[in-house]
């Protein structure tokens, strides 16, 4: 072979190897259908202008038109105008910057906060999207009449629940979360931060690429339909029956003073869950030392999360996640520690995390969980002290068949 044709040869090999990187995901792309996203860090962040908060979990990013006694309208970014009943929506954020939890249960039902930090509790509230009006003020009001507030001075309202829960994602009974964990409903995020549960979602694959995408919000006591356009649908989760622990109820976990070790939606500090600017579906929080334990009503098959310092911690903080469930033991040791439990029930280490400290990637948890019926999160300290050792576990779900 001459050195010429030898050039030739090498050049076209070099030539096939390009086309081979460059053009060959596009022609994958182009061939073969899109499977929906499942990962955690494409779930896009928060909004980041104003937004309702869902009861039971989820956002919807837009601006408030109209807050009545029994009604709700938005204004979507990417569906449109939505009319939503009031005991489906737990809020209203003009922004992240505002955490999930404004204040907490008394004796008044709803709490305002304003551009100028003032904060104000109140019985009843009402909105025309121009002016906010607030009634049954915490104190003596000097007219006696309810007091207007221009809407674009409103940082956050927090609608409380009848039981006045004090949590962003309320508790919900296994019953009640059977419908957003039941293997018909999924969750879906929007690329403008918006993410709610869905029934009957559709695959991407079944969804023109330019056209209109319908979808039925799956809200507590109400399922209303909507269309986006499905260029604007970022995540489409995969479909099973799970159980979205962020949303329901531990059996047993921190109480008394460390009770606050403990938070669903939010940080340790009540800000918006991000965990190196992930976010999520749902999201527990967890300061060590703490434990949280939950009965399942029937044998789980897998358990799922993501989990690292929270962001607010910066680059303090060092902790190690240990995941057990009721789980038969696998190895001597294991046998030995749950015999060590005593009466009750033995459970088993299913997982242990390396050291994770603040600003490091996060740790991926999905294990087996062999028809497990109790499962329990525990963080615990590593380097002796416990500041900053706030852990966020991004959509912790147990798995069923």
């Amino acid at each position: 072979m001459t050195p010429r044709c030898f050039l030739n040869r090498l050049l076209w090999l070099v030539l096939a190897v390009l086309i081979a990187i460059g053009g060959g995901p596009w022609l994958l792309a182009a061939e073969m259908t899109a499977e929906p996203a499942v990962l955690t860090e494409q779930v896009p962040p928060w909004p980041v202008g104003p937004f309702l908060i869902l009861r039971g979990g989820g956002v919807v990013a837009g601006r408030l038109q109209t807050l009545s006694a029994d009604r709700v309208v938005i204004d979507t970014v990417s569906c449109g105008s939505l009319d939503l009943p009031r005991a489906a929506v737990g809020g209203y954020r003009s922004g992240p910057r505002v955490g999930p939890q404004i204040g907490s249960a008394g004796n008044a039902s709803i709490f305002v906060m304003l551009a100028n930090g003032d904060r104000m509790k109140a019985t009843s509230v009402s909105c025309d999207g121009l002016v906010l009006s607030l009634d049954g003020l915490a104190g003596p009001s000097p007219t006696g009449q309810p007091l207007e507030i221009p809407f674009d001075r409103v940082l956050a309202i927090d609608l409380m629940a009848g039981d006045a829960s004090s949590d962003v994602q309320p508790r919900m009974s296994r019953s009640a979360s059977a419908a957003v964990g039941s293997a018909a409903s999924r969750w879906v995020a929007l690329t403008d931060g918006t993410r709610f549960a869905c029934a009957d979602v559709v695959d991407r694959a079944d969804r023109e690429p330019a056209g209109l995408a319908g979808l039925r919000l799956l809200l507590q006591g109400a399922v209303v339909p909507l269309e986006c356009p499905a260029t604007e649908i970022a995540v489409v989760e995969s479909a099973g029956s799970r159980l979205r622990l962020a949303l329901v109820e531990p059996e047993e976990g921190p109480t008394g003073a460390a009770a606050a070790s403990l938070t669903r939606g939010c940080t340790f500090t009540g800000d918006w869950p991000r965990l190196r600017g992930l976010t999520g579906f749902t999201a527990i929080g967890l300061h060590a030392p703490a434990a949280v334990r939950y009965r399942l009503d029937r044998p789980a098959v897998r358990f799922t999360a993501t989990v690292g310092i929270d962001d607010t911690a910066g680059q303090g903080g060092s902790v190690r996640v240990r995941v057990a469930a009721n789980t038969a033991p696998e190895n001597p040791e294991q046998r030995r520690l749950a015999a060590g439990q005593g009466a009750g029930d033995p459970l088993t280490e299913c997982c242990c995390s390396p050291i994770l400290r603040g600003a490091e990637e996060p740790f991926l948890i999905d294990l087996p969980l062999a028809g497990a019926t109790i499962v329990q999160l525990q963080v615990e300290p590593a380097d002796g002290g416990t500041v900053l050792d706030r852990t966020l576990w991004l959509d912790p779900q147990v798995w069923f068949e």
